[in-house]
């Protein structure tokens, strides 16, 4: 065995004992009905997953773990660890509140319980994803005293899928002159295209800014690399649209930085809709490969 595989061989086995933890911390998340609208579901179901998050991201090794009053008014939990010196730093994301669950009734099991295949509301995202990166942290070794390869940066957005621009007002937001012209010229396209008399009429309720970010660096090759460990395949790269607001907002004001979005959401997990679920093998793979990626990373390719 390399030096390489043996390290994967450790890593996949811890991320395969940490499993069942994985799911009891889960089934807790997808309990609190964290959803950023007070006018449908109570502030306070925030502010348990707000804090459930303190808790275990401290437990996993990172500090000064604390909840931050962003100007919507809802709260980012955001953490650092560091590394050894002059290794190179990652942010590590996520957001704890979710969608509404729309219509119970279309869902097979109730949306804040969680249930086999892992079906419940925030399963994947972006619960799912918390699993994820506390799986990963706990299998490098973090609050064993092992410390971590890189410096870590967490941060976990409270109201992310509201829109409600929690961590993006705290820096200052460029005009957003192509989304205003994008939906502008939507607009126009649609309004005098409705058939057969029909008559439409849009409501702007936000837009994001798009954004392109840089693959050609080493943090993306230490990525690829760790893919190709954990899952047996090469990397690929997709453009889509609905991303993250708050890359929108570092892209301009970091463009060194290299921003990646991975996560437990492949197609079938249905996020946003009723019936949202999550593989565990997805978490399992991903807490694999965002082990390997810090590791790698470490000693950039």
């Amino acid at each position: 065995m390399t030096a390489e595989s043996t390290e994967t061989a450790a890593l996949r086995e811890r991320v395969r004992v940490l499993m069942p933890r994985a799911k009891e911390e889960l089934t807790e998340l997808v309990a609190m009905r964290s959803v950023a609208d007070p006018r449908q579901f109570p502030p306070e179901e925030c502010a348990k997953a707000a804090d459930f998050l303190v808790r275990a991201f401290t437990e996993a090794g990172l500090r000064d773990v604390r909840r931050v009053t962003t100007p919507d008014g809802t709260d980012a939990v955001v953490g650092h660890a560091p590394g050894p010196e002059g290794a190179p730093t990652v942010l590590l994301y996520c957001h704890y509140d979710v969608q509404p669950p729309l219509d119970d009734a279309a869902w097979r099991t109730p949306p804040f319980e969680l249930t086999e295949r892992w079906y419940g509301r925030g399963a994947a995202d972006c619960k799912g994803n918390i699993a994820m990166h506390l799986t990963a942290l706990r299998a490098l070794g973090g609050p064993e005293g092992r410390g971590f390869p890189v410096n870590l940066k967490f941060v976990a957005e409270g109201s992310e899928e509201q829109g409600t621009a929690g961590l993006e007002e705290l820096v200052p937001l460029q005009p957003d002159l192509f989304a205003a012209d994008a939906l502008r010229a939507l607009t126009d396209h649609l309004t005098p295209a409705a058939p057969w008399g029909a008559r439409v009429e849009v409501e702007p309720e936000s837009a994001g800014r798009p954004f392109r970010a840089r693959t050609d660096g080493p943090a993306y090759r230490a990525l690829a690399t760790a893919f190709r460990e954990a899952c047996g395949k090469d990397m690929v790269r997709a453009g889509q649209g609905g991303s993250i607001p708050l890359c929108n907002v570092l892209a301009p004001h970091f463009p060194d930085a290299e921003i990646a979005l991975i996560g437990v959401e492949e197609p079938g997990c249905l996020i946003h809709a009723p019936k949202e679920s999550v593989d565990p093998s997805e978490i399992e793979r991903m807490a694999l490969t965002e082990a390997l990626f810090l590791s790698c990373y470490a000693t950039p390719l």
